[in-house]
């Protein structure tokens, strides 16, 4: 083992667990392997999830799966990150695991080659405001996002680049690289099937063993999406999405359809793509501002841990962390007008989230559940 490895005391990952799939397992079982003294430290999604939408499991089932799977401890990344953008995903994410303590970050890609992957994250910030530029342009011509995004990247990166590109877990990747300001980079090559195709292929399996209940929910949510539309004025809308002219098409459509995918099929063009418009439904029936990500998450967190985690977090509460821990909301209160926003829209999503998939309010609120145990820890 290299000595960088033996320093290793804390490696972060990122991830949804929407659901637990043999992806995520192949992660967690490499950086172990990698890592064997370091404690493995998740931020995962909340009661919604980034590709817009609510999340198949509750957020206290899906991190008491990953700690029996090998995390050692669970934090919530704020639902105002885990709604928004890749970008803004990954800022929040990597923001907590660097705030906590993670001194590497392990992740999943199509290419393991991190030389090759800084280097593209590199010529992206240097060359942001140009790509911008010409994206600009190139949309304003007719193409849509992802071919204006692909012209203009053209400009900037070598055809090999560009390959990394076209892989889901890559362009997660730069995205972590390009938020991360302190901790060691561990790149894992995907073992056979990739992150999505895992989780498409168990979410379907999952539909067809309960039909019923996810087209329930499935209504339910399209329901409380057109009253949060006719309950918010258009002003507050466009503050929301940034964007007039959507907010336009969707007050247009939203009398005409019937679920939230035909919603989004008819407010789907080259200028808004499907995951775009799915995130932003979210956003309103949340009532997160566009602004809202621009802050740095404001407390950790914790919804699951095991023996090493506990002391992983206690040697963090000793050492006067930058962030508070969060393990019993009724216990907690903020000064900071930033943090009590965030961790109100937290509880507002998993009541949300309970109100959609028709569970009981009280029993399965943020006041009343607690961070699960592996064992009889005294936290």
């Amino acid at each position: 083992m290299s000595r960088e490895n033996k320093s290793t005391k804390a490696v972060g990952i990122v991830a949804e667990f929407n659901p637990f799939h043999q992806g995520h397992g192949y992660l967690i079982s490499r950086a172990k392997e990698e890592f064997p003294d370091a404690v493995i430290v998740s931020t995962m999604s909340g009661s919604f999830v980034q590709r817009g939408g609510i999340a198949y499991f509750d957020k206290w089932h899906r991190a008491k799966t990953a700690v029996e799977n090998g995390v050692d401890l669970v934090i919530e990344l704020p639902v105002v990150y885990a709604s928004s953008s890749s970008n803004y995903f990954a800022k929040g994410a990597v923001n907590l695991l660097e705030k906590i303590g993670c001194d590497t970050l392990a992740f999943g890609t199509e290419c393991d080659d991190v030389k090759v992957l800084k280097s593209v994250a590199d010529k992206l910030t240097y060359n942001m405001e140009k790509i911008n530029h010409m994206m600009a342009i190139f949309m304003k011509d007719g193409s849509a996002y992802p071919s204006a995004r692909e012209k203009a990247l053209k400009e900037f990166i070598t055809t090999e680049e560009m390959a990394v590109l076209s892989g889901s877990n890559n362009i997660l990747a730069l995205d972590y690289i390009l938020n991360n300001d302190k901790m060691k980079l561990f790149s894992i090559k995907r073992n056979g099937q990739g992150h999505h195709e895992s989780g498409t292929r168990i979410r379907e399996i999952l539909y067809k063993n309960n039909p019923n209940f996810y087209a329930e929910t499935e209504k339910n949510y399209f329901k409380m999406v057109v009253n949060s539309l006719i309950g918010r004025s258009r002003e507050e809308l466009i503050g929301i999405s940034g964007d007039e002219g959507l907010v336009n098409k969707l007050f247009k459509e939203f009398r005409y359809v019937k679920s939230t995918d035909e919603l989004i099929l008819a407010v789907k063009s080259k200028g808004y793509t499907y995951t775009r418009i799915s995130r932003l439904l979210a956003q309103i029936l949340l009532g997160i501002k566009r602004d809202d990500a621009d802050k740095f998450p404001g407390y950790i967190r914790v919804l699951a841990l095991n023996g090493r985690g506990s002391r992983f977090l206690k040697a963090y509460l000793k050492g006067n962390g930058e962030l508070p821990v969060i393990s019993n909301i009724n216990k907690f209160y903020s000064h900071n007008p930033n943090v009590r926003r965030q961790l109100e829209l937290d509880i507002k999503s998993t009541d949300i989230f309970n109100i959609i998939t028709g569970r009981d309010l009280y029993e399965n609120s943020d006041y009343v559940q607690k961070p699960y145990y592996e064992s009889n820890l005294d936290f």
